[in-house]
């Protein structure tokens, strides 16, 4: 489907089976484990390596997701969405998550 400027293509990754599942989802985004971190797919990886994954929770449908580090410069407007997008992609496949918020550093990213 499309989202902001790009295609979004589901790519299958192996995710340990044991915790929170959504966590260990949202860390092979992160971590760069492959056949996600194929050019340009992974955005994260790709772009934003100054970006670590801290945790994820759930609140009435809401998943807030913690990151740390640092944004790289957003080099366009195509750009900017890229992280949300696929924070979502990820959150949107469990049940009942109808919204992402992420926070990188405590602050809520706009």
């Amino acid at each position: 489907k499309k989202r902001g400027c790009d295609q979004v293509y589901m790519a299958e990754a192996w995710a340990r089976a044991d915790g929170d599942m959504l966590a260990n989802h949202m860390k092979v985004l992160f971590d760069g484990i492959v056949p996600v971190d194929f050019y340009p797919g992974n955005y994260v990886r790709v772009s934003q390596r100054a970006l670590k994954f801290v945790g994820v929770s759930v609140e009435k449908g809401v998943a807030h997701v913690s990151l740390a580090g640092e944004i790289n410069p957003i080099q366009s407007a195509c750009e900017k969405p890229r992280l949300q997008i696929q924070l979502e992609e990820i959150a949107f496949q469990y049940p009942g998550i109808t919204k992402v918020e992420a926070f990188l550093n405590g602050e809520l990213l706009r």
